[in-house]
């Protein structure tokens, strides 16, 4: 049984479409500074899905909730998740709104925006401080979770 999800800005849905609990939406990036720059970056991204999918799918319906989990009929009983995403990251909004789907279902679930970051930052760990933390948010998440189980060797 998976007793915690980590999901390190995550692509929940491979559907691209809109849906009860997200609509993309360019405009739902707070950008302040570099915003041509930064827009070219989410874009790019969001326009590389339509290969992603044909890399990642092979066929598969893109809406089966094994896909695209945003999709799933009930998230009741899906485990306690962290769902940490970047701030001008493409996927950052349908994250966020798988996000709201768990806790309307009650399932515990937390969520850490980076601020600055985009996609991949997790990739510049030693780099960026906010990649270190990033991974130490998902220790200390399984460190809880071993507490409460009562399988902490400490």
């Amino acid at each position: 049984m998976i007793a915690l999800q980590a999901l390190v800005y995550p692509t929940v849905d491979l559907v691209c479409k809109p849906s009860e609990d997200y609509v993309w939406d360019l405009s739902e990036y707070n950008i302040r500074h570099h915003r041509e720059l930064i827009e070219a970056t989410i874009m790019a991204l969001r326009a590389d899905a339509g290969l992603l999918h044909m890399v990642y799918l092979r066929g598969t319906d893109p809406a089966d909730p094994l896909v695209s989990p945003l999709y799933v009929p009930d998230a009741t009983g899906l485990p306690p998740t962290l769902i940490l995403t970047a701030e001008y990251d493409a996927l950052r909004l349908e994250a966020e709104g798988f996000a709201r789907k768990l806790r309307r279902a009650s399932v515990r679930t937390r969520v850490i925006r980076y601020r600055g970051m985009d996609h991949a930052f997790v990739d510049k760990i030693g780099l960026y401080p906010q990649a270190e933390d990033c991974m130490e948010e998902i220790a200390a998440e399984v460190r809880q979770l071993r507490s409460r189980n009562g399988t902490d060797s400490a």
